[in-house]
């Protein structure tokens, strides 16, 4: 046991961040802290106990005292990441929180996602501006960032009036503001906003969709500042995550042409991931690859039967598993594989004093089951101060990552900073003593 804590008290409620995670001291880091961006060869995830590490007995929920089965070996590149969106290309606030972020000891890089209809708002016209933001400031001040492009919803417009497309309600409301397409409709007296996106299967948007990603590579492919670059697959969101987020019902009380302009089928949906994964692995032949996983792929009454929870899963593992193997096939390396739902929430992720047990939601499964395949990240799932979420939840999120064998975790922007971009006070031991443990 850690002098000062007791059984009881890492059974109950976590009172002190910084002892919450300080239960940690098994997992074991290798590499400097950023100062050198060029990396050796990834390892595989998972190694034997080397000279480095350090053991201690812990006492999980379950009562007794058990050790960790393994032990993490991080790599120059771990540790929190901030991460950012598109927004207002012209705004400074961009370059003046990226800045602020990686002044930060404890971050130790940025996580931009780009809109496609910010980065080439007219047929082959790229604005490499906010991208270039990101790569060249992580470089200069010895740190990493990862890159991904959202599509679906988020594509240009002059991209949809070349494909065909999708009109329809959104899983998540919230993403419906993000759409380049917006459509009220008004149906029995009730309002539906749809979102448009060109059909994810159409051959037309899949091609244009490489040659905007091939223009990136041109540029950044290989980058030693690079982490990884995310999967853009067939989503109804940005595509970054292995979900068709999308209210099915509402779809088709809006749209009654819904179904016939999708075309869905599960094994379709299953070979345009593979076909994405096969295009990212082409264009960025030098980079580390990653994609993001979501046990909800779908909303099951897509499919006529409804889709099952098994089937789900199979198809959610078929396409990480497939972009598992062809990355250590082509590139002698472990990929990352994401999930973009961290939380405090125990229901979801399990015994939160937890080191080496497997979640008891099929959620975090998916990521549990590749940890000796393949690197793991998470980002939160919100903002947890947008909520005035205490620093015990935030920091049993975190812990929540570093015990789920996470190498990257993805935080919110007002989690790290404030709008006047200070760094916010009643998470900073948090971010600090994460550092710590995934690489000083």
């Amino acid at each position: 046991m850690i002098s000062g804590v007791t059984s009881s008290d890492i059974r109950g409620k976590v009172a002190r961040v910084s002892i919450a995670l300080s239960l940690l001291v098994p997992l074991v880091c290798i590499g400097g802290g950023g100062s050198n961006p060029a990396r050796e060869p990834v390892p595989m995830p998972v190694v034997a106990e080397t000279s480095k590490s350090t053991t201690a007995r812990m006492t999980g929920a379950r009562g007794g005292s058990w050790q960790p089965q393994a032990h993490l070996v991080y790599g120059p590149k771990d540790g929190i990441y901030m991460s950012t969106y598109g927004g207002n290309l012209n705004s400074p606030q961009f370059e003046q929180q990226v800045d602020a972020a990686l002044a930060l000891p404890y971050i130790r890089g940025i996580a931009h996602y780009q809109q496609w209809n910010t980065f080439e708002p007219q047929q082959g016209t790229y604005d490499f501006r906010q991208l270039d933001v990101v790569v060249q400031r992580a470089k200069k001040a010895g740190k990493f960032c990862i890159i991904g492009m959202q599509a679906g919803v988020m594509s240009p417009a002059w991209v949809m009036d070349k494909t065909s497309t999708v009109d329809f309600v959104h899983a998540n409301p919230g993403w419906t503001k993000w759409s380049t397409i917006q459509i009220p409709v008004t149906v029995n007296g009730q309002t539906f906003v749809m979102s448009r996106m060109p059909n994810p299967f159409d051959s037309t948007y899949q091609a244009l969709l490489n040659n905007m990603l091939s223009k990136i590579a041109a540029r950044y492919d290989g980058d030693p500042s690079i982490t990884f670059i995310n999967v853009t697959g067939p989503s109804a969101s940005g595509g970054v995550e292995a979900n068709l987020a999308i209210n099915v019902p509402a779809s088709r009380q809006a749209n009654p042409n819904f179904d016939s302009s999708l075309g869905f089928t599960l094994d379709k949906y299953i070979a345009a991931w593979k076909s994405a994964i096969d295009a990212t692995l082409h264009i960025f032949k030098n980079s580390t690859i990653g994609m993001a996983t979501n046990a909800w792929l779908v909303d099951s009454s897509i499919a006529s039967p409804r889709l099952t929870t098994d089937q789900e899963m199979s198809a959610e593992r078929r396409i990480r598993d497939y972009l598992v193997t062809q990355h250590l096939a082509l590139r002698g390396t472990p990929p990352v594989i994401r999930n973009c739902g961290l939380s405090s929430v125990d229901n979801t992720w399990g015994d939160p004093n937890r080191i080496d047990d497997k979640p008891k939601s099929t959620f975090t499964a998916l990521e549990w089951e590749v940890r000796d395949k393949a690197l793991i990240g998470y980002e939160f799932a919100a903002a947890n101060s947008m909520s005035n979420g205490p620093a015990e939840l935030f920091g049993r999120a975190v812990h929540n990552g570093i015990t789920g064998y996470g190498r990257y975790i993805e935080v919110k922007v007002p989690d790290v900073l404030t709008l006047a971009l200070t760094p916010r006070a009643a998470y900073q031991p948090v971010l600090a003593e994460a550092a710590r443990i995934m690489c000083p």
